[in-house]
């Protein structure tokens, strides 16, 4: 079994049996602030939703993404945008590439994600994050600590982020200290 495939599983068990506030472990466990005004906890639980699904579904074995439209939460399906064709991506490239460092990343952020893209980064040869634990809800609900575990940091968070924003997060940044 490999290493991801391990930890994909411990990963749903955690998800399953509810999130707790711990942090041991060989790897590291790096901390995100997660804010929402809808509340913290409904969004945690609303990304917890969206993690089990996709790692039963990967640990069932691989399916096509007319099966992830299938059983992904509509709420959650929402938020991508279609596939660009070719000329589309080309185009997009092209206008990209003129940007300055900062309005490339702006300029990613306002195209959003499409379904695929964002499936890419959570199959087990490409994942460089699981959810760990979590603290307690904090400010009447409108914040709690969400533990990460990586093997490194730093990671390719975009997938991450892009989850609880989804899932209702007003956002979900590491902590200046961490």
């Amino acid at each position: 079994m490999t290493d991801s495939i391990k930890e994909i599983r411990l990963e749903l068990d955690r998800i399953t049996r509810g999130l707790s506030v711990v942090k041991e472990h060989n790897l590291l466990a790096v901390p995100f602030d997660l804010t929402a005004t809808s509340g913290a906890s409904v969004v945690l639980g609303k990304a917890c939703q969206v993690l089990s699904i996709i790692d039963q579904k990967t640990l069932a074995g691989c399916i096509d993404i007319s099966e992830w439209l299938a059983c992904l939460p509509a709420w959650f399906v929402r938020f991508f945008r279609k596939e660009l064709t070719i000329a589309e991506s080309d185009a997009w490239h092209k206008k990209w590439r003129g940007f300055p460092p900062g309005g490339k990343e702006n300029a990613e952020a306002e195209i959003g994600w499409s379904l695929e893209g964002w499936l890419y980064w959570l199959e087990p040869e490409n994942r460089q994050w699981y959810l760990w634990s979590s603290g307690l809800p904090l400010e009447n609900d409108s914040k709690i600590e969400v533990f990460i575990q990586t093997i490194d940091t730093p990671f390719a968070s975009k997938s991450l982020v892009w989850l609880f924003k989804c899932s209702g997060a007003s956002s979900f940044t590491m902590p200046l200290d961490a």
